[in-house]
């Protein structure tokens, strides 16, 4: 009861030099994380990994509408030149 009719403290103010001290305090830690995930065996494997992916994937479409294109090509060449030079050649 007593502990309830006392006033509430006020906080205590903020030191100024804490608010210098941040930056520097962010900065090791962003150098201490770096030097960590540099020690790695392989700190980019997953971009490579990823980059194969990308690539594996760009040339399989690539090949399969090269493939389409191509077929189409070649039954058309069939169609206009190749049939009408047979039937032609073995009219008599």
């Amino acid at each position: 009861e007593c502990l309830a009719a006392s006033p509430a403290l006020r906080p205590q103010p903020t030191p100024l030099w804490t608010y210098g001290l941040r930056p520097v305090v962010l900065a090791g830690a962003l150098v201490g994380a770096l030097g960590v995930w540099l020690q790695r065996p392989e700190p980019l494997s997953w971009l490579r990994r990823r980059a194969q992916k990308m690539t594996y994937r760009t040339v399989k479409r690539f090949g399969r509408t090269t493939t389409i294109v191509s077929d189409r090509t070649a039954k058309k060449w069939r169609k206009w030149v190749a049939k009408p030079l047979r039937a032609r050649r073995w009219t008599p």
